[in-house]
């Protein structure tokens, strides 16, 4: 079991599932986030999320960080 914190490794579950597919991967995701209009401005944002979504579980703060997350999955990928 590995468990990430923060913005800083956002693409760490991407590289973890790459190199051992077996591993189980918790995120925890302090900061806000952006919800998807915000988020369509990141040049980067479909590695972000895909990244993010390599992770078994994904912790948020507030329902509305959660919810951001959910619909800007919908929307851009």
């Amino acid at each position: 079991m590995v468990w990430i914190h923060d913005i800083y490794l956002l693409l760490a579950p991407f590289y973890l599932k790459k190199k051992d597919v077996a591993t189980n991967i918790g995120f925890f995701m302090h900061s806000p986030f952006p919800c998807s209009d915000m988020l369509k401005t990141c040049q980067y944002r479909t590695e972000i999320m895909k990244s993010l979504l390599c992770s078994n579980i994904i912790g948020f703060h507030a329902f509305e960080y959660a919810r951001n997350f959910s619909v800007s999955c919908r929307k851009l990928l």
